[in-house]
């Protein structure tokens, strides 16, 4: 029996409209890349991608990715993989969050174009995986696997992962990881993994002048009170996924509301009214 994958490591928003304001913004348009009406990235952001431009370009083997929930892992991630696919470079992104040890070799395959099946031992699984990076090493080419959530996936996940990691270290290697948690510490239990980090990347929440500025090109028609965006900056403690979420609520309850601007207390109400559904 064939078991098929959905393709994951496709381009990011290739066709989102191109938002250009600020000196983060600036720095994307500079290397080509567009900022997208769904996330704004911030300078933190922005320099998380320029950081795995290093390990790349250094030959690191492992790359860890950190930071809170909320605050972007997910698109640098996906942004880095669409960016640095090539001719001579296979690029991989696959999120191992809740995942078991066969569930991520069969991923690693998929993403690998291995054509495998679900009877397959996991013997016949790493040897079919491990064959396939020998090919791209013997054509030249690098292989960039990008694993998200893997403080989410159980111990054997991080075992996987830290068993590439190794073959990542031998001569001749081609094979860089980037592996990615919502702790700086997401790795401890993990030591076959953690030792063989070499560069240790932070994603951090926006401030309030990128909150500020995305406001605005989220919704440009609107208006906001001056407190409303420091109350929505901590409200979301600078977490673009909930600072987008409270915008939108705060949206919809001024057009609801029939309200001209933007306030403070209404954005403290829509926040109560979240947590109390939570």
């Amino acid at each position: 029996m064939q078991r098929n994958f959905p393709r994951m490591n496709a381009d990011v928003g290739a066709d989102d409209p191109v938002l250009r304001t600020g000196a983060a913004a600036d720095a994307l348009q500079g290397r080509g890349i567009a900022w997208f009406s769904g996330f704004f990235p911030g300078a933190s952001q922005v320099e998380a991608l320029a950081r795995l431009a290093f390990l790349q370009a250094s030959g690191q083997p492992v790359g860890h990715l950190h930071g809170e929930p909320g605050c972007g892992k997910t698109w640098v991630l996906r942004r880095f993989a669409s960016e640095s696919r090539g001719e001579d470079r296979e690029v991989g992104y696959l999120d191992v969050g809740g995942h078991d040890g066969r569930e991520t070799l069969l991923g690693i395959a998929e993403l690998l174009g291995v054509r495998l099946t679900v009877h397959d031992a996991r013997y016949q699984l790493w040897q079919a995986i491990s064959d396939r990076l020998r090919e791209h090493r013997l054509m030249g080419w690098r292989t960039q696997l990008l694993f998200d959530h893997v403080d989410e996936a159980g111990s054997e996940v991080a075992s996987l992962i830290g068993r590439l990691a190794h073959a990542a270290e031998s001569p001749g290697s081609r094979l860089i990881l980037v592996v990615a948690t919502s702790r700086l510490d997401g790795l401890r239990d993990c030591p076959g993994l953690e030792d063989r980090v070499g560069l240790r990347i932070a994603v951090e929440p926006w401030n309030a002048s990128e909150i500020g500025e995305f406001a605005g090109r989220f919704a440009p028609a609107a208006v906001w009170e001056p407190e409303a965006i420091d109350t929505l900056w901590r409200l979301s403690n600078g977490r673009p996924r909930e600072a987008r979420r409270l915008i939108e609520l705060g949206l919809q309850a001024a057009e609801l509301e029939q309200l001209a601007v933007v306030s403070a207390d209404l954005l403290e109400c829509v926040h109560g009214e979240l947590l109390a559904s939570l």
